[in-house]
């Protein structure tokens, strides 16, 4: 909170107006397990709804799960263990990977109406989704029988599309809902990494590397053609990761989001549809998850709930059209552990005080 000045003369009197400005403040509240208390968001939608993984009491395996405000925490995986949901679209449909009967991990999308669908690979054994857009495209990574690894778009029409590569393997991470498709890119087999996007017209397009940038990757895209991801420096540019914004798609530059004070690295994990983007960022007490906006600069979330918090919030996975917010938190009455999915929603807050002397 911080406090403004200032004086003003009215018919001979003298009137100082004190305003005070606030934060972004959040509520936390804490995502129920599935029977343990461990828990991992990786999504959330416009609808409030999550998805992660949570260790299952039942087998002691991961699990799928979705969150909703109505339902509580659902086991989406219960017959398909060791999977992970990794993004949520506005219908409530659910990607991921799991175990499915007889095969190794694959890529599934998960429906109230049909359950859990083995979307299959690009002819080898294994496969995983990463993203998935209004209109049910999803993308994601699977191996080829070739032995590699490629990102792949899938749609209910046409299956499993290999995007390619750009040198060695690829891996989709991000959709939006104009099927354009953002991820990353071996530059050489086992080497470097660069960040792609691919659409429709174009197909697969190197993204801009900042200068003294050693490894890029892109890793989500809203409709407004805004990318966010990480880039790391050479030794001779800091050796250091930041979170980075290419505002524009192909055409206007890259921008390095920064880090919080007293902090070398940072990474940025999602964007919303107003363009505030989630991730995290290293501090001098170590890393914890931080917000960013253009108004506003990066932020740690920690400083913007309750002080009375026992949870220590280190990454932050997902953000709604609203602002809410997905995260991952260490329970401090636990000394630490384990991991566990938290909600993090804005709260109305003054825009100003004024008192009159």
């Amino acid at each position: 909170m911080k406090a403004v000045s200032r004086i003003v003369l009215l018919l001979g009197v003298t009137i100082t107006l004190t305003y005070q400005t606030f934060a972004q403040q959040y509520s936390l509240r804490a995502i129920a397990t599935l029977g343990t208390h461990a828990s991992e968001a990786s999504g959330i939608n416009n609808q409030l709804e999550i998805v992660g993984s949570a260790i299952s009491g039942l087998d002691g395996a991961n699990h799928a799960f979705l969150w909703t405000r109505t339902g509580g925490t659902m086991d989406i995986g219960s017959s398909h263990p060791n999977g992970f949901g990794t993004g949520i679209n506005d219908s409530g449909q659910v990607v991921g990977c799991a175990s499915f009967p007889g095969v190794s991990l694959h890529a599934f999308l998960w429906t109230q109406a049909n359950g859990m669908q083995d979307l299959g690979t690009l002819g080898g054994a294994v496969s995983c989704a990463r993203g998935i857009n209004s209109i049910g495209q999803v993308v994601g990574i699977a191996s080829t029988a070739t032995g590699g690894n490629h990102a792949f778009l899938w749609t209910p029409e046409t299956g499993m599309q290999d995007l390619g590569s750009l040198g060695g393997d690829s891996l989709a991470l991000g959709v939006n809902d104009k099927g354009q498709v953002v991820g990353l890119f071996e530059q050489v087999p086992g080497g470097p990494r660069g960040a792609f996007l691919w659409s429709p017209v174009l197909g697969m397009r190197k993204l801009l590397r900042p200068v003294g940038a050693r490894s890029v990757e892109a890793h989500a895209i809203n409709d407004l053609g805004q990318i966010v991801g990480q880039v790391a420096y050479d030794n001779a540019h800091g050796g250091m990761q930041r979170a980075v914004l290419w505002p524009h798609l192909l055409k206007g530059g890259v921008q390095d989001l920064g880090t919080l004070p007293g902090g070398g690295a940072s990474g940025a994990s999602a964007i919303s549809s107003t363009g505030e983007v989630a991730g995290f960022s290293s501090t001098g007490q170590g890393e914890v998850a931080m917000r960013w906006t253009a108004a506003g600069g990066m932020q740690n979330l920690n400083d913007l709930v309750p002080v009375s918090s026992r949870w220590l919030i280190f990454e932050a996975r997902g953000v709604n059209g609203v602002g809410k917010i997905a995260a991952n938190a260490f329970d401090l009455d636990t000394k630490g552990t384990p991991i566990r999915a938290v909600l993090l929603t804005p709260q109305a807050a003054p825009a100003s005080a004024a008192t009159m002397h």
